[in-house]
């Protein structure tokens, strides 16, 4: 195979344009607009911009589409309670390492490395940051890729072999495989081995998954669980917030309320025959002061009615 190196920084006249595009499908890569198609497609593009120019121009501007996206995209996700330029400070300082330093990485290494063992060093980058930072989040793994494929049962099934970090790993190598074949103007006497060695991984990976979900392992045992959304979080997080600010008292009497919501759909559940009722993620917020009431009053639920509770609170 003929892999002639590539000079960087790439000589490319559209590089902002790339920059703008891959801005504007990566807002709908991650937050509450995730579109699962796109968060594949955002990273091309800003990838291509990187690589057409001077590193240190190219780290900050790639920061900065990062910055502004994850922020635009989180704030009604994480903004509740905070003030604006805290949060938007908090989201600086992590998109400079977390979302930016992996352009920085590709940028610098891959003028270093021969043909496809380039493209390893963005997904290795991203998978590795995204590991330690989420084992080091007291959040859990919120944000992490493989969320982002929540319509692909195929795709997920990966997460049995190699936990979330292998999605994450073959949607950012994605991005670098095109960025390879798109530097050597897509000539295919020049790409067809990298092409074809990650179309075989990922046929791989599909044809395990199709597999898994044809053939699933029979369970000797069964549990009957419900699981149900009492309140929209969209609606009564702003307003336990605007309560707090109000008084105290107000968030706590708000609070109550949307607690009784989750207890009566818990009885009603219970009712219809499950064993195990299941609360979202963060169904309920509370004071302090007020948790032992409700795990004293989900304890008795569950005691009568012989079933197990998840709360979300």
């Amino acid at each position: 195979m003929n892999e002639n190196r590539v000079g960087y920084h790439i000589d490319d006249r559209r590089s902002f344009l790339w920059l703008v595009i891959g801005t504007l499908l990566s807002l709908f890569s991650t937050g509450q607009w995730t579109i699962p198609m796109l968060t594949w497609l955002g990273s091309i593009f800003v990838l291509r911009f990187t690589r057409s120019q001077p590193v240190l121009r190219g780290y900050v501007l790639a920061w900065l589409t990062t910055f502004i996206t994850v922020s635009i995209a989180w704030w009604n996700i994480l903004g509740y309670g905070s003030s604006l330029p805290a949060f938007l400070i908090t989201m600086g300082i992590s998109t400079l390492f977390i979302g930016a330093l992996p352009y920085l990485l590709d940028r610098l290494m891959v003028p270093r490395l021969p043909g496809l063992a380039s493209t390893l060093v963005y997904p290795l980058s991203v998978t590795a940051l995204e590991f330690l930072t989420i084992s080091a989040n007291p959040m859990g793994s919120i944000g992490a890729q493989a969320y982002t494929q929540y319509n692909s049962p195929v795709l997920m099934q990966l997460v049995s072999i190699t936990g979330m970090w292998g999605i994450t790993f073959v949607m950012t190598w994605f991005s670098a495989t095109v960025n390879y074949a798109w530097e050597r103007s897509f000539s295919w006497p020049q790409i067809r081995r990298g092409i074809a060695i990650y179309s075989g991984v990922m046929l791989a990976v599909l044809a395990y998954g199709n597999v898994r979900l044809a053939f699933p392992k029979q369970e000797t045992g069964t549990l009957r669980v419900h699981g149900f959304i009492a309140a929209d979080g969209h609606e009564t997080k702003p307003n336990l917030f605007e309560a707090q600010q109000e008084s105290w008292e107000a968030y706590r009497t708000l609070s109550a309320e949307i607690q009784d919501q989750y207890i009566e759909g818990t009885i009603r559940e219970a009712d219809r025959g499950a064993k195990l009722v299941v609360w979202p993620e963060n169904a309920v917020w509370l004071a302090s002061e007020d948790e032992p009431s409700l795990l004293a009053s989900s304890k008795v639920i569950a005691q009568d009615k012989r079933i197990y509770i998840a709360l979300g609170y």
